[in-house]
């Protein structure tokens, strides 16, 4: 009969599956993080294009504005 220590550990192919499930969970966190950093710059991206977009296009309109005779 097994001592009563023995009993309560879990067995070798019990635990390895516990790490593999939790290594897939990391694996997939990490993923997901990873997506999210990656959409976060994209947006970061665009904002900083339409910013300076926007500011050419008021820079343009203030020049053209002030280049027509009587202004």
């Amino acid at each position: 009969m097994p001592e009563k220590h023995e009993a309560d550990e879990p067995k070798i192919e019990e635990a390895i599956k516990v790490d593999v499930k939790s290594l897939q969970q990391i694996s997939s966190s990490g993923r997901a993080a990873r997506r999210k950093r990656e959409e976060n710059h994209a947006e970061k991206a665009f904002s900083a294009l339409d910013a300076a977009f926007e500011k050419h296009l008021k820079e343009g309109n203030e020049g053209a504005q002030q280049s027509r005779p009587g202004h």
